[in-house]
């Protein structure tokens, strides 16, 4: 039954349910419905934000300085160098 209820097939009871097992399917429902809309939603707001973008620019990024060995780091003078 809880298999029925989470992948949305929404063919009837195999058996009839007592009101808790009514409760419980409602309460199974609800709550996979809202945990299904809270990934959606960061999903979207992440592609919409372009993070994921940045992330993999930044992951490039980081790749490429652990890749470096034996550099040394040279500040400027001036403006730059403070």
């Amino acid at each position: 039954m809880t298999v029925i209820t989470l992948t949305s097939i929404g063919y009837s009871e195999v058996f009839d349910l007592i009101p808790t097992g009514r409760t419980f399917t409602i309460f199974l429902l609800l709550s996979g419905i809202s945990w299904m809309g809270f990934w959606f939603t960061n999903i979207t707001s992440f592609i919409v934000e372009l993070d994921l973008k940045d992330a993999l620019k930044r992951r490039r990024t980081m790749l490429d300085i652990a890749k470096m060995k034996d550099h040394v780091i040279i500040c400027g003078a001036g403006r730059t160098g403070r």
